[in-house]
């Protein structure tokens, strides 16, 4: 794990990320941990994609979430914040996250118009 300390004197209003300067330090106890995976701005749904199943749907957005990952059951998710946040959607019983693109199954029956709603409201928050 790396510890980061940030100076950061142009951060912008708009954007959710660091514009600094960053320094290294030896003792870990004295900053915050940063996870350097963790995307900080929230997502935006560009397109939906069907799949050949019914309950599937591929959701391309913007920006990038990062590495690729699956999560079949919530508990797994509980060490990403984006995972955790797209559990938390009811209708919602798998998710990959992938380089471009988020792929979402639900439980049958559901309706995917409130779902894709409630996808881009949790992706517009998550951080």
């Amino acid at each position: 794990m790396i510890f980061l300390e940030f100076y950061s004197n142009q951060l912008h209003p708009d954007v959710h990320s660091f514009i600094g300067t960053i320094r290294f330090k030896p003792d870990p106890h004295e900053f915050a941990r940063v996870n350097l995976d963790q995307n900080l701005m929230p997502y935006t749904i560009t397109q939906v994609e069907t799949t050949p199943n019914p309950n599937a749907r591929k959701l391309i957005v913007d920006p990038s979430p990062g590495s690729i990952r699956s999560y079949f059951k919530p508990q797994d998710a509980q060490d990403d914040s984006l995972g955790r946040a797209l559990f938390e959607i009811p209708q919602i019983t798998n998710v990959l996250i992938h380089t471009q693109f988020i792929s979402v199954c639900i439980k049958p029956g559901s309706s995917w118009k409130s779902v894709i709603k409630s996808v881009e409201k949790t992706l517009s928050l998550v951080e």
